[in-house]
């Protein structure tokens, strides 16, 4: 037998976050998807989303296309890269959101090597 009682069952800290690397290993969207399923089991409600760096752009700019195509084709240690489309990231966001998990997009400015890419392309 066991008596009655309440169970609290609640986060100890207001921000409880991961961090994703895609501009260095890129993730399919249902690989991303599956990873907001993962951390909000967990309880957390942020994902930090590292979507570029010398390494990769993942997400389209429309008035900078080459960012993406150029700039997602490889990721780190070989492979094909990629990048997500806007309307592929806005899905994601809402998918996020419908967990209670905030996307924090991390867009780190193009280093030397992505930069003189970019000057060559356009």
């Amino acid at each position: 037998m066991i008596p009655t009682g309440t169970i609290t069952d609640q986060p100890e800290y207001e921000y409880r976050g991961a961090m994703l690397d895609v501009s260095r290993h890129f993730f399919q969207v249902d690989d991303v998807k599956r990873f907001i399923d993962l951390i909000s089991y967990y309880k957390m409600n942020a994902l930090h989303l590292h979507l570029s760096d010398d390494q990769g752009w993942r997400i389209e700019i429309k008035s900078w296309p080459n960012l993406a195509i150029h700039g997602g084709s490889t990721q780190v240690g070989g492979g094909t890269g990629g990048y997500y489309t806007q309307e592929q990231y806005s899905d994601i966001v809402k998918y996020a959101q419908e967990r209670y998990i905030t996307i924090v997009p991390e867009i780190d400015m193009p280093g030397i090597p992505m930069l003189h890419l970019l000057l060559m392309l356009n």
